[in-house]
């Protein structure tokens, strides 16, 4: 029981929700990825998102158990490491969202490439572009036709599948490096106080 309260009540507790959000990000990630639905892994095999959870999950108990002012040097570099990554991921899964994600009639809609169009939606689109030079593939899926699955009607199920796993594991691996930050920081900062 010290140990598990060996940093105080506050930072305990805070490490205890940062090990809930990194074991929850799969479920977190579906909320804010609402076309997540399109993702979900074949049986059997394990996702990248499942695996940075698996991973930081025993990284954050193993800092909680290990962590002193003899190795408060190592910890505050991972820290560090895990806070650029949170940065840099989070700037990725929001140049993925704006390529590939359209809001059209109150739906998020993945796309794909125009190259990967099917053959009758890349004529039509080609058209439209002759008809409207600059034309983007956006605009061109928000006027495609009038049902809520457009999306589907332009491009292969595997390319929108591919199109939400990545935005999925993306959002999935934000929230891991976030949480994981999160916890580093205020353990570092109990053990600064406390041992130095």
């Amino acid at each position: 029981m010290q140990l598990l309260f060996r940093f105080g009540i506050p930072a305990t507790l805070w490490s205890l929700a940062c090990l809930a959000a990194v074991l929850c990000s799969g479920i977190i990630a579906r909320r804010l990825v609402p076309l997540a639905h399109w993702a979900d892994p074949p049986d059997g095999s394990v996702s990248p998102g499942a695996a940075a959870r698996g991973l930081a999950a025993v990284l954050m108990a193993a800092g909680y158990a290990t962590l002193d002012s003899a190795n408060a040097v190592f910890f505050l570099g991972l820290a560090v490491g895990a806070s650029l990554c949170f940065v840099c991921l989070l700037q990725r899964f929001l140049q993925l969202r704006r390529r590939y994600v359209r809001r059209v009639a109150g739906l998020w809609l993945p796309m794909g490439a125009e190259s990967e169009l099917y053959e009758q939606a890349r004529t039509e689109f080609q058209a439209g572009r002759a008809r409207r030079p600059g034309l983007s593939l956006a605009a061109f899926l928000e006027g495609f036709d009038a049902s809520p699955h457009r999306s589907g009607a332009l491009w292969p199920r595997e390319v929108l599948l591919r199109t939400s796993r990545r935005l999925h594991t993306a959002m999935v691996l934000v929230i891991v490096s976030g949480a994981g930050a999160s916890c580093l920081a205020v353990l570092l900062a109990r053990v600064l106080a406390v041992f130095l």
